[in-house]
């Protein structure tokens, strides 16, 4: 065999691997025409996907998340596939798919709803629940604050934490009138009992300029 020809082949054989790990350690179900007839039986949450489209990049790992989700602790009561679009015209056509991602959930074969909320792993498995299984509690129990709300608030992001309450009142002291808040600005500078002087002396005047 020649160099040139090894050469060719070890890189077909590793190009095959490659292709091959990606395939095993992904929890999504490539779906194509010839395997169309696997979503005749249960429930199916197929995305629609164009490679280049940056959306369905940053949906990926949301989307691989939701499939280990079901297809790991729910035991496959719904299937997560999905269909690369650039490849498979008819079966746009089929489900009229007119962007990407477009997101359906099919039983045995037949489209029950289409997504259109929040592309989150919480926003995702609600809509399969309410579709699936309406019934089923919450996952999470009932006075429990949920596991991302409890990472929000330890990161700092949620309602009650110091920067939103001044969030909160930096959206108040909007209300009034541009002037109202510079002056009080202005006060906060030179001193708080002053900022605070001016900034109910200010709104004082205004409410009676309303009134008047």
């Amino acid at each position: 065999m020649r160099p040139s020809q090894l050469a060719a082949l070890m890189h077909s054989i590793t190009l095959c691997a490659a292709v091959s790990k990606i395939d095993l350690n992904s929890e999504v179900i490539e779906l194509r025409s010839s395997n169309w007839h696997r979503t005749k039986h249960g429930y199916w949450l197929v995305k629609f996907y164009a490679p280049w489209c940056g959306h369905c990049k940053k949906l990926a790992p949301v989307y691989e998340e939701v499939a280990t989700f079901y297809h790991r602790t729910q035991s496959r009561s719904v299937s997560v596939a999905k269909v690369d679009g650039t490849q498979e015209s008819s079966l746009l056509t089929t489900f009229d798919v007119k962007g990407y991602p477009t997101i359906v959930l099919l039983k045995d074969g037949q489209r029950v709803a289409s997504f259109d909320g929040k592309r989150s792993f919480d926003g995702l498995t609600a809509f399969v629940r309410k579709h699936v299984d309406p019934d089923a509690p919450p996952t999470h129990d009932v006075g429990e604050v949920p596991i991302r709300t409890r990472q929000r608030r330890a990161r700092g992001t949620d309602s009650s934490s110091p920067r939103q309450r001044l969030y909160a009142i930096f959206a108040w002291l909007t209300s009034f009138e541009p002037r109202t808040v510079i002056l009080a600005a202005l006060g906060l500078c030179c001193s708080c009992s002053l900022g605070l002087f001016l900034l109910l002396f200010t709104v004082s005047a205004q409410r009676h300029g309303h009134r008047a």
